[in-house]
């Protein structure tokens, strides 16, 4: 009896756990209804231009799975600024801008699934407030130094009625608005600083625009690849192959040189230069036609005069020659008494020469020993009589052409020759001072 009423509640208890079982899957398998969307929330707020979507304060991704069990769904926009992409798993919103200075735009996105609830998520999109953009969108332009009546090109987008634009400097930079946008036009730069104004776009609510415009300086560009080899120069070809090139350069212009390799480390003359860069200089002597020569062995510019030979009235340009003076190094390479190595003075006028030196180094010091010379002529005559007006720095052979210094040179000081031809070859006179 006892065993019937074991083996009686172990059917008894094997129906119940099935019973359980069957209740159990039945349950799970209802659970497996689903019909979402992730991320799970029905409002949303796009930001004026349309990108980026928000919910509780928060940004959220814009792109929305989509489960349902169905597998058919489909998602649908009230509002014509509101748009989605469908993907296979989901889709995308994202909004037209809001160019509305106040209007809070409101839509509504719906997800269908057959026989299922449609899930709707309730949209929001910020007005604009005043906006004001250019395109290209840029604060700061570099202009070449030609100009030109349409230098840049702007379009303006704004939502507001009224929106001026400005140059602040309309003497070189001027400005034509049209309804859309504003062109810039510019003045040539003649000289060679870089010159700077500012554009200032403004409308009514809206924060400045402002546009910096910067005018590169003026400089007269020399291709070393265009330069016309000469050959071996100097006694004995010492200096080396010479490049060169003849042009008319101004005085103050800008010289600008290209395809130089190391430019950086060449010499620059400072009697005919002053630089401003490696490779941008300030012409310094009186405007006029030129050899603008390039000495790559030694790795130095100089510049020697076309057409500038002594006139009876004193025009004309001077040349040095002599020993323990030379460029870019006197000790390297010293000028000696060749004609060939002559080293030309640079015409500041008409009938002013001068001379660049540093002591210790384009001359060596009071033991330097130097003649004038004339372009045609291995020497100059007609300032036999020249008036030394330091006589305490310089010494001159009466009779001749030549002098020495007779004070001590400061080593690394700067020493400024001028040889002054104003009063005529009679009265020819000479000075030299220390400058900074």
């Amino acid at each position: 009896m006892k065993r019937r009423i074991l083996k009686l509640s172990a059917v008894i208890l094997t129906a119940v756990v099935m019973t359980f079982n069957i209740s159990c899957n039945k349950d799970e398998t209802d659970a497996d209804v689903v019909f979402s969307i992730n991320p799970k929330v029905r409002n949303v707020v796009f930001n004026a231009e349309g990108f980026q979507a928000y919910s509780e304060g928060k940004p959220i991704s814009s792109e929305f799975k989509v489960v349902a069990d169905v597998g058919a769904w489909e998602v649908t926009v009230n509002q014509s600024w509101l748009h989605f992409i469908k993907l296979s798993h989901g889709f995308i919103l994202y909004a037209d801008p809001n160019i509305s200075v106040e209007t809070l735009l409101k839509g509504e996105v719906t997800v269908t699934s057959g026989n299922e609830k449609p899930i709707t998520i309730g949209i929001q999109q910020h007005a604009s407030g005043v906006m004001l953009k250019l395109s290209p969108s840029t604060n700061d332009i570099t202009i070449a130094s030609a100009g030109g009546s349409e230098v840049a090109k702007f379009i303006v987008t704004t939502n507001v009625d009224e929106w001026n634009v400005a140059s602040s400097d309309e003497s070189w930079l001027t400005v034509d608005k049209s309804e859309t946008g504003f062109t810039l036009a510019a003045t040539q730069n003649a000289v060679v600083s870089e010159r700077e104004t500012e554009v200032i776009i403004s409308a009514s609510g809206a924060n400045d625009v402002v546009i910096r415009v910067s005018q590169e300086g003026n400089f007269t560009v020399i291709n070393f690849n265009e330069m016309s080899l000469v050959g071996p120069t100097g006694t004995d070809g010492r200096y080396g192959d010479l490049y060169q090139i003849e042009m008319d350069i101004a005085q103050g212009g800008g010289l600008r040189v290209i395809n130089v390799p190391n430019v950086g480390e060449w010499w620059i003359d400072p009697t005919f230069f002053d630089k401003i860069a490696d490779d941008k200089y300030v012409f310094v002597p009186m405007s006029g036609r030129y050899n603008f020569r390039a000495y790559p062995a030694l790795k130095l510019f100089a510049v020697n005069p076309v057409d500038a030979n002594m006139q009876p009235d004193g025009t004309g340009g001077v040349w040095l020659k002599g020993t323990s003076f030379g460029k870019p190094r006197w000790d390297n390479i010293e000028v000696g008494w060749g004609t060939a190595d002559r080293i030309p003075m640079a015409r500041m006028g008409e009938k002013i020469n001068r001379m660049i030196f540093v002591a210790g180094e384009t001359v060596r010091d009071n033991n330097a020993m130097i003649y004038f010379h004339y372009q045609d002529n291995d020497w100059a005559p007609t300032l036999a009589n020249i008036t030394n007006a330091t006589p305490d720095l310089l010494w001159f052979w009466e009779g001749d052409t030549g002098f020495i210094f007779t004070g001590t040179l400061e080593a690394g000081e700067t020493y400024e020759l001028i040889v002054d031809t104003s009063a005529g070859l009679e009265n020819p006179v000479m000075s030299l001072k220390k400058i900074d």
